[in-house]
C-alpha cells in the first residue's frame, strides 16, 4: 500500500485535512506574539529652536541651473561695423533707447568724406552744364522753317 505525505494512506482526504489544520495551528501561534498590547516605544528627537536674526549670508550655494529670460529681443544694426565698446555688461537690464555699443567709424567715415568729394564734383559739373546752355549761349538761326514748310534746312543762315 502506498503512503501520502505524512504517512496515510493515499487518495485520503485525512492526508489534507491533517496538513490543513496544522498549517492553520502554525498561524494562529505565530500571531499571537504579535498582539497590540505591546506598544512601540517613538524614538526621542532633540531640536533647538533660534529666532530669526537679520545677518550676512554665510553661505554660498553653486549649482549648475537653465536659466530662461521673461522677456528677449533681438537687436539688428542698420550697418555692419566692427564694435569699439560696449556700454553695457550681458544680463544687464537695459531700457528703450539706451545706448548699447559703439561702432568703429573710421571707415564709415572716409567712405562719407568720398562721397561728399563726388557730391561736390558732380554739383560743380551740373552747374558747368546749366550755365553752358543758357538760351542767351544758344545759337541763333534765321530763316528757320516752319515745321510744316517743305524748305530744306541746308538754307539755313546761322547768325
Amino acid at each position: 500500500m502506498r503512503t501520502g505525505l505524512v504517512g496515510a494512506p493515499r487518495g485520503g482526504s485525512n492526508a489534507i485535512g491533517l496538513f490543513a489544520a496544522s498549517t492553520m495551528l502554525f498561524i494562529t501561534m505565530s500571531s499571537a506574539g504579535c498582539g497590540a498590547t505591546e506598544k512601540e516605544k517613538e524614538p526621542v528627537v532633540t531640536v533647538e529652536a533660534a529666532p530669526a536674526e537679520r545677518a550676512a549670508i554665510s553661505e554660498v550655494v553653486t549649482a549648475e541651473a537653465v536659466v530662461f529670460p521673461v522677456q528677449q529681443s533681438v537687436i539688428t544694426p542698420k550697418i555692419t561695423s566692427t564694435i569699439r565698446e560696449f556700454k553695457v555688461q550681458r544680463g544687464s537690464r537695459v531700457h528703450k533707447g539706451q545706448l548699447l555699443a559703439v561702432l568703429e567709424n573710421a571707415d564709415l567715415a572716409a567712405a562719407a568724406e568720398q562721397s561728399k568729394g563726388e557730391f561736390e564734383q558732380a554739383e560743380a559739373s551740373y552747374a558747368t552744364t546749366v550755365a553752358g546752355t543758357s538760351t542767351s549761349a544758344a545759337p541763333a538761326y534765321e530763316n528757320m522753317p516752319n515745321p510744316g514748310s517743305t524748305k530744306s534746312p541746308r538754307g539755313w543762315k546761322r547768325n
